[in-house]
């Protein structure tokens, strides 16, 4: 006989009202972003409430300012040197990123919705900015990710 198991799929979708960002901040991020790969250090660290990452290509974690520690409620420490598709991103939002991924190769920013997983286990909705960041010789070698995040 025949055993059937149900087979129980949970989506989320993110669809839920944002907190408003302006976005003048972006060239001044993506000049961070830029030094701290090219420097391999903190320098000049753009002061914003805005969140934002800077992973490896892979997703490891560089680099998160305050507002991403408070918003993920991780700190760094915990953060660096982790992979942000294990550890704050869900499933699904992992694949709409790596899609996002071969679309950023031409060097414009893409925006994507995803759902981001923080320290507690709660499930928050953002639009979040990639940004290639290129090394001394052109080649993708970061990506700056900045968030707008939810309103809880």
């Amino acid at each position: 006989m025949r055993k059937i198991i149900p087979l129980i799929i949970a989506l989320s979708l993110c669809a839920c009202a944002l907190l408003p960002r302006d976005s003048k901040n972006d060239p001044a991020l993506r000049a961070f972003a830029q030094a701290y790969i090219e420097n391999g250090k903190d320098t000049n660290t753009p002061q914003t409430d805005t969140p934002f990452i800077i992973t490896a290509m892979d997703g490891t974690i560089l680099y998160a300012n305050t507002a991403f520690e408070r918003f993920s409620q991780y700190p760094m420490a915990e953060l660096a040197g982790n992979n942000y598709y294990r550890i704050l991103i869900t499933v699904n939002s992992a694949a709409s990123e790596q899609n996002a991924l071969k679309a950023i190769g031409n060097g414009q920013p893409v925006k994507i919705s995803s759902e981001l997983i923080n320290k507690d286990g709660m499930s928050v909705c953002n639009h979040t900015t990639m940004n290639v960041v290129l090394d001394g010789q052109g080649k993708p070698s970061a990506i700056l990710r900045i968030l707008e995040t939810a309103i809880e």
